[in-house]
């Protein structure tokens, strides 16, 4: 189960830097307005952490002047949900329960509408 999260059901939305940029928007702008119930996870910095600046680039990119960025860095989380590829959503309630999904890049949207947390 994974601590120190204080809303459950919690969305996290495992992402990199190589998946298509409008893909990648799509995912923050839901992210956003879910407001602390999701966070975007990437494995690790660009380009190996050993600048920080190519990845504050890249959430420049992708998330909107004036929203709050909802991304963290934890490879631990990919270890812990054994993820291997993305994008991946994991779902995690208060019990621990967690669900998987596999969406498509295939230009298709994520809405908020379909994670009603």
């Amino acid at each position: 189960m994974i601590k120190n999260s204080t809303t459950f059901p919690h969305l996290y939305v495992f992402i990199s830097s190589s998946m298509p940029i409008a893909t990648l928007e799509n995912y923050a702008q839901t992210v956003s307005k879910l407001k602390g119930e999701a966070v975007m996870v990437m494995r690790g910095f660009i380009g190996n952490g050993t600048r920080i600046k190519p990845t504050l680039e890249f959430f420049k990119k992708i998330f909107n002047e004036n929203e709050k960025y909802y991304i963290t860095i934890d490879p631990s989380l990919f270890g812990y949900f054994q993820i291997n590829r993305v994008p991946v959503l994991v779902l995690v309630n208060e019990n621990g329960l967690e669900k998987l999904l596999f969406p498509s890049m295939q230009g298709e949207k994520m809405k908020t509408e379909d994670f009603c947390l």
